[in-house]
């Protein structure tokens, strides 16, 4: 199974937050100051519901799709599941699984009982959580993990899944 992350990994959320709150620190893994529940509320559920996929994510689930099956292993809130699906269908990303993992811990420990062979996921805590069990974790690069070296923009990554370059000195 291969997991994928979906906020900052498939959809561009910190730009849309970034857009409703100009101040925010561009550098933070969640680029703006809004606590978790707020994704749960009506305003917070409305802009999951609008945001547009990363360019390249959709092709690069569809790829890793054709490999093994897909797990979306999500910190969003419960609360938010009506919204995560109808976003996954509309931008018609593959079917799997749908997991709520409230921590990068809890995302690592769904990782060992479902046995994920690769993740992937922007958040440079989750990918040490999944790599402190064994996981191999790619990350679409933002500012606050460029310095991971299996960091890099989708495009390359897709590269990669395809097979025609590596993301790092390591392949897939």
């Amino acid at each position: 199974m291969i997991a994928l992350d979906i906020d900052n990994t498939l959809a561009a959320t910190n730009p849309a937050l970034w857009r409703m709150f100009p101040d925010a620190d561009r550098a933070r893994c969640h680029g703006a100051p809004v606590p978790p529940a707020w994704f749960g509320t009506e305003s917070g559920r409305r802009l999951l519901a609008e945001l547009r996929p990363l360019r390249g994510a959709r092709r690069a689930a569809c790829l890793l799709a054709r490999r093994a099956r897909l797990v979306y292993v999500t910190s969003r809130p419960p609360a938010t599941v009506a919204e995560t699906w109808a976003w996954l269908r509309r931008f018609r990303f593959p079917c799997g699984l749908l997991v709520f993992a409230g921590s990068s811990a809890a995302k690592a420990r769904w990782a060992e009982l479902l046995r994920i062979e690769l993740a992937i996921d922007d958040d440079p805590a989750a990918a040490a959580a999944y790599r402190a069990v064994g996981v191999r974790c790619l990350l679409p690069r933002w500012r606050y993990n460029a310095d991971d070296p299996e960091a890099a923009p989708w495009p390359r990554l897709c590269q990669a899944i395809d097979g025609r370059t590596p993301v790092s000195r390591r392949s897939l």
